[in-house]
């Protein structure tokens, strides 16, 4: 709902807020938003996550909101090989592994993929001939629901398979850009992107170069 001029959301884990109000504006996702909250004089940490967002509300930022889609968000997979190969070794087979050990002879999965757009050289590769790399793909993106007793429908992953955005990961969170990362440039080329592929690039940009 709408309070004046500024929108409540109590569902806030994915969101990224842009602040307006300072001479030098910053983007900031939901985690690091806390400065917004102690210039308030209020310790975050003590608060819960309803409260959290209604102190930042009363705060000096305005939030902006960014949404993409799926197809609009750089997605990572973490493996727990273990866990994926005890419990489906059919995905685990799939995209060629062997073993969760060290072993000369067959490959281990890394801890992290790119799912979406899979690098050239990971074995979830879209641009490869060979049919295992599409199977590897559709099985690491594989989409099921459970409901759950309050009646809410949740996704679930395999059992083993981890999947979050560009940044949220142990491997690119150094590299995230306050989340900005996930959402531009989505070809795993360094040096080319089409127009489709830059996704929120420009925006990104110019709002950079506002401050």
């Amino acid at each position: 709902r709408l309070k004046g001029k500024r929108r409540q959301v109590y569902r806030m884990s994915d969101y990224f807020f842009f602040s307006s109000r300072r001479r030098h504006t910053r983007f900031l996702p939901v985690s690091w938003a806390r400065r917004c909250v102690q210039e308030t004089g209020i310790d975050p940490a003590r608060l819960s996550m309803k409260e959290h967002l209604l102190e930042f509300i009363k705060g000096p930022c305005s939030p902006m909101i960014i949404i993409p889609g799926h197809q609009g968000t750089q997605l990572r997979a973490e493996i727990d090989c273990e866990t994926l190969q005890k419990n489906r070794p059919d995905i685990f087979s799939a995209c060629g592994w062997g073993t969760c050990g060290w072993s000369l002879f067959r490959k281990r999965p890394h801890q992290e993929y790119t799912i979406w757009i899979p690098d050239i050289l990971s074995p979830l590769n879209l641009f490869s001939i060979e049919k295992k790399s599409s199977v590897c793909l559709g099985f690491l993106n594989e989409l099921k629901t459970e409901k759950l007793p309050n009646g809410e429908i949740k996704a679930v992953t395999p059992p083993g398979v981890k999947v979050s955005w560009y940044g949220n990961t142990k491997e690119t969170k150094s590299q995230s850009e306050c989340g900005l990362k996930s959402i531009y440039n989505m070809l795993p080329l360094a040096f080319y992107q089409v127009a489709s592929s830059k996704a929120f690039f420009d925006i990104e940009d110019k709002l950079k170069q506002l401050g």
